[in-house]
């Protein structure tokens, strides 16, 4: 057996989501299918975790396994000799990017030991949710547009009661699949990019179902003055999601990044 990791990036809007679902569009379906093509069998995919219907990912990573055989009648199909491996998988990528659409770019192909899990092996993730205070139609797909001005100081003390090891349940989708709700969040921060323009960023080890769009829409009602920051402790340890704000739209949140213990 023999396991890759793909690199990739996508955008979200025309998917319900990373996750296969019936009828529906799905970034893991298109690659599977893509991937079905190279191969020449089905091929089963393993995300480093779901994203939400329209969320968007600047660097998402992916295993799939192959059988030794699966993999040396791609080699023999490559037509190249089996010591130029970096140009098969080269050539897999391009192959690839012919047939996912412009949507998904696959940046990397690339050969692991079979225990690294993209899933699992995974020690943390950074999310940026972008929005912006003055209407602007250029962004307007990729940016929430918050109509109303924000109190960023009552927002930045709002976020320094998120972050710690906690149960995140309050933000969580109900009747999440999620056996645990605790994460450990480690970072929660409004950057200011220009032209009335923002992004939230948060790091975390793991993030619960729709975690981050409800932490985001809970913030914007602490700076509309709708919460007071000082609500933030009991609403966390309320564990109920009607008792924090709104979430979210998704297509302004994006996955930014992906780590790994050794890379």
């Amino acid at each position: 057996m023999r396991r890759f990791f793909l690199h990739l990036a996508y955008n979200g809007r025309s998917f319900c989501g990373w996750q296969v679902q019936p009828n529906a569009p799905s970034v893991q379906g298109t690659l599977e299918n893509a991937l079905a093509v190279l191969f020449k069998t089905h091929v089963r995919l393993t995300g480093a975790g779901r994203t939400d219907t329209g969320v968007h990912a600047v660097s998402y990573y992916a295993h799939f396994d192959l059988e030794e055989s699966q993999w040396s009648a791609a080699v023999a199909r490559s037509g190249k000799a089996t010591d130029a491996l970096d140009d098969i998988y080269a050539h897999w990528v391009y192959q690839l990017n012919a047939l996912v659409g412009a949507e998904i770019a696959v940046f990397r192909l690339f050969e692991t030991s079979v225990d690294c899990h993209a899933r699992f092996s995974a020690v943390e993730r950074t999310y940026r949710y972008y929005f912006h205070l003055r209407k602007n139609p250029f962004i307007a797909e990729c940016s929430y547009f918050v109509r109303t001005s924000l109190d960023f100081s009552a927002m930045r003390s709002a976020m320094a009661f998120l972050v710690g090891r906690r149960d995140f349940s309050a933000f969580e989708k109900l009747h999440g699949a999620d056996n645990s709700h605790v994460c450990d969040l480690r970072r929660a921060e409004i950057q200011a990019l220009g032209e009335e323009r923002y992004c939230l960023v948060f790091s975390a080890d793991r993030f619960l179902r729709n975690m981050v769009r409800a932490m985001a829409g809970t913030l914007f009602a602490v700076g509309q003055g709708r919460f007071a920051a000082s609500d933030m402790p009991a609403i966390l340890s309320g564990r109920d999601r009607g008792r924090a704000g709104e979430s979210v739209p998704g297509y302004a949140l994006f996955l930014q990044e992906v780590r790994y213990p050794d890379w």
